[in-house]
């Protein structure tokens, strides 16, 4: 979270956001192992039918037989890194180079790895065991990084909490 102590750079602020210049990553666990290391996520969102927000597939050509299943969504874009593999689990890295409602958690779960203790995007055919363990979800904003209205670059950056790092240290 940032807070502006002025007007002028609330402004600039609003302008970076807008304009996807602000650097943004989080570390998530993931259900399942990653097959690469690197992976971009770009599927559309958009409100589902039951409330929550909906990955939406590509269509690789628009024609008369599919225009009427196509939905609507707005563009998204995650890019994923892997930083470490568990058994049944992936430590990742992800920075969304847009801002869209819930986009790393409802891209995650497109991607059919949802992320450990998440409530609303979960796939019920994975086993929940460790969720209810941490009784939380896992995931952590890591760093983040914009321009001051001096054109300074100014980073913050946030360890992972303990009982993140504790919960981590008990699938090795």
């Amino acid at each position: 979270m940032v807070v502006a102590k002025t007007q002028k750079m609330f402004d600039h602020l609003k302008s970076q956001f807008k304009n996807r210049l602000v650097q943004k990553s989080y570390i998530a666990l993931v259900h399942g192992v990653f097959e690469k290391n690197n992976v971009v996520l770009d599927f559309d969102i958009a409100m589902g039918t039951d409330g929550k927000m909906a990955a939406r597939p590509k269509v690789d050509e628009v024609n008369l037989k599919n225009v009427t299943s196509l939905q609507s969504g707005k563009k998204a874009h995650t890019d994923v890194h892997v930083l470490e593999r568990f058994v049944r689990h992936t430590l990742v890295e992800a920075k969304p180079k847009t801002g869209r409602t819930h986009q790393i958690r409802v891209h995650l779960y497109a991607f059919n790895h949802p992320i450990v203790g998440d409530p609303v995007y979960l796939n019920k055919k994975v086993q929940h065991k460790k969720d209810k363990e941490l009784q939380r979800l896992f995931l952590h904003s890591r760093t983040l990084a914009f321009t001051d209205v001096a054109g300074e670059v100014v980073s913050f950056e946030a360890d992972i909490p303990q009982e993140l790092t504790d919960f981590l240290e008990s699938l090795t």
